[in-house]
């Protein structure tokens, strides 16, 4: 590293939030798009030619753009990723405000995410924590 950002705002990442907007950003604008894989998909067949060689590239794309509902932000497509920004945003304004208890937030989460997801999870571990 240069002497020059050293000890900067520079020399070190910006903040998680950045680094995972920008993760999401290439995993999902660029790495799932129609164009990268009409160009990267016949060097993926020549890898895996067993696995890949009866699957067109149209059908290749649309199975890695599929969206459906998870309890697990970090694992969710494009779509739903944003519901799971919408339900934390949406229950830590509250628990700011003071108008949500700590020991309601079971109870809230599960009834957000089935309002937003369709989901509801089965146990409180699979709740609040992912």
């Amino acid at each position: 590293m240069g002497e020059g950002i050293k000890n900067t705002i520079l020399a070190e990442g910006a903040s998680l939030g950045v680094h995972e907007s920008q993760s999401r950003t290439w995993e999902n604008m660029l790495g799932r798009s129609f164009a990268f894989w009409k160009f990267y998909f016949p060097k993926l067949k020549k890898l895996f030619p067993e696995r890949l060689s009866k699957i067109g590239l149209e059908s290749f794309y649309k199975a890695i753009n599929k969206s459906e509902s998870s309890l697990i932000r970090v694992e969710a497509d494009e779509v739903t990723y944003g519901l799971h920004i919408i339900l934390r945003f949406e229950i830590e304004l509250q628990l700011i405000s003071g108008a949500l208890k700590i020991e309601d937030l079971p109870e809230v989460w599960n009834h957000k995410m089935e309002e937003l997801f369709g989901i509801k999870p089965d146990t409180d571990a699979n709740c609040i924590i992912r």
